[in-house]
């Protein structure tokens, strides 16, 4: 018989899911609101579905400072949105760390083209931002056609730095574990902070 996973109340809809579907936050003892990414922070914790509306609806109930007694303080919707863009975007680039030293990952934009030509082999593209619009397009167009996610984020500097290069403008992640817990981590940022 399968364990009954730990529920958990949206504070924005009030509904109650299985705590692993939805957002974590918690409050240090400083008073500091903290994304808790892995769900692990002690503490009591809030909970706020996958979903811009709730998170709106909670900061105007007030409802994380109710909860979380050590706050003492509202938490404004802006706040809330950078908390969890940089989080996230932490965890982004944990994760490119993660496939780079596993070898699943392929870098560049000649060898990315390349590797989409093996359907079903690779899951994510990333293109760099501030890579040539000429580059950029011809890559976003290929994984289209090879029905391959892509997302425009970091520039090609920091793209580099994560795979141990000076610059990359483009990463393919070969399809399994890293790639699909990159692309629920960017479904989660899309859904909650927006566009990436």
């Amino acid at each position: 018989m399968a364990k009954q996973q730990p529920q958990r109340k949206c504070l924005g809809c009030q509904q109650v899911f299985d705590k692993k579907q939805l957002l974590r936050f918690v409050a240090s003892p400083a008073g500091e609101l903290l994304f808790d990414l892995r769900q692990k922070l002690p503490g009591r914790g809030a909970y706020l579905c996958r979903d811009a509306s709730c998170l709106g609806q909670a900061v105007r109930k007030k409802a994380f400072g109710r909860t979380l007694e050590a706050l003492r303080r509202p938490v404004e919707r802006d706040e809330l949105v950078e908390l969890l863009r940089g989080s996230l975007l932490r965890r982004f680039e944990s994760l490119i760390g993660m496939a780079r030293k596993a070898g699943q990952l392929r870098g560049g934009s000649s060898l990315v083209m390349q590797a989409l030509d093996t359907k079903g082999a690779y899951a994510l593209v990333v293109v760099a931002e501030d890579v040539s619009e000429g580059i950029g397009e011809k890559v976003v167009r290929k994984a289209a056609a090879a029905q391959v996610e892509c997302v425009r984020i970091f520039d090609k500097v920091r793209l580099g730095a994560l795979v141990g290069r000076e610059q990359r403008s483009v990463l393919a992640f070969e399809a399994g574990g890293l790639a699909d817990e990159i692309l629920q981590e960017l479904r989660t940022y899309r859904k909650v902070v927006g566009e990436l």
